[in-house]
């Protein structure tokens, strides 16, 4: 049994480092693989696995939140269910070579969806928790 659990982890490993293009169509709403997004700005730049979207913005969150942070505040993180949270990390899930939401489109995977436009990226989940991400300014709920 405990080689199995070990087995089926490092399978759930190996395809979270995998990326595929973005489904923008919802056609797969399963929220069960991995996908990455960058918004046309090259500021933003999200990833969606295990059912949980995290979206880094490269010049920071501003204004910082008040808690205490022993690395940086690299973004916002969403799951399919519950509120967004500012996110204090280490790393960075932005990809440059991840495939651009254009401006004006959505995007839709395991409940959460997120709308693009020139002046932030908002998205929210099926219970209405959410996040607006832009350059200078954020919010989550």
């Amino acid at each position: 049994t405990v080689t199995t659990t070990v087995t089926t982890t490092a399978t759930v490993t190996t395809t979270v480092t995998e990326t595929e293009p973005t489904d923008t169509s919802g056609a797969d709403d399963s929220g069960d693989s991995t996908v990455t997004f960058q918004m046309p700005s090259g500021n933003i730049g999200c990833l969606f696995g295990f059912r949980r979207l995290r979206c880094d913005i490269l010049s920071g969150l501003e204004p910082e939140p008040t808690e205490t942070c022993e690395f940086d505040w690299v973004g916002v993180d969403l799951g399919a269910t519950g509120p967004a949270a500012a996110n204090c990390g280490s790393d960075t899930v932005y990809d440059g070579d991840a495939p651009t939401l254009a401006y004006g489109s959505s995007w839709s995977r395991g409940g959460i969806v997120c709308e693009s436009d020139e002046s932030a990226l908002s998205c929210t989940n099926s219970e209405g928790h959410g996040f607006t991400l832009a350059r200078g300014s954020w919010s989550a709920s």
